[in-house]
């Protein structure tokens, strides 16, 4: 099912205008550069390093509080940067990526095979894409025969009543 090819695996990066914008219920998720140092492990000093150097989207020098985007930026530019390779190869991967660098560390990865920087989507992605295709393509057999197939499993399940 998975076609693994660039244009599917693009980089995606996090919705980075949705926490600036969207109120919530936790209150100010805003959090001080102390609290960041021992969150993230990375000093002040590491910081603003990094973004002399281009690593990071913002200047760490001219913030008080960092909100969720710079701290995802953090945490990817970390993983990146502590990974143990040189400052220039730090910033020739990372040149393949849009600013700013808000991506999930957890599934955005470079990729050898394809010079390139990919991020994996998850198993409901490929499989709801997978669906739509079958359906724009006129496979409706296919669609019956998982249709079927996901009835008989839904037959299977254990009674959910609490008794």
């Amino acid at each position: 099912m998975a076609n693994w090819s660039t244009g599917r695996l693009r980089p995606r990066q996090l919705d980075c205008a949705h926490f600036r914008d969207q109120p919530t219920l936790f209150g100010d998720l805003t959090l001080p550069l102390e609290q960041i140092e021992v969150e993230t492990r990375v000093s002040r000093d590491e910081l603003t390093r990094w973004h002399e150097r281009g690593w990071l989207s913002f200047n760490p020098e001219e913030m008080t509080t960092f909100d969720i985007p710079e701290r995802a930026e953090i945490r990817f530019v970390e993983k990146i940067a502590r990974f143990g390779l040189c400052d220039e190869w730090v910033t020739k991967f990372l040149s393949g990526l849009p600013k700013p660098y808000c991506y999930d560390a957890e599934d955005t990865f470079y990729s050898f095979s394809f010079s390139s920087w990919v991020t994996v989507r998850s198993v409901e992605e490929e499989l709801d894409e997978y669906l739509q295709t079958l359906a724009s393509e006129g496979e409706w057999d296919t669609l019956r025969s998982i249709q079927e197939t996901i009835s008989d499993l839904l037959e299977d399940e254990p009674d959910q009543t609490d008794g």
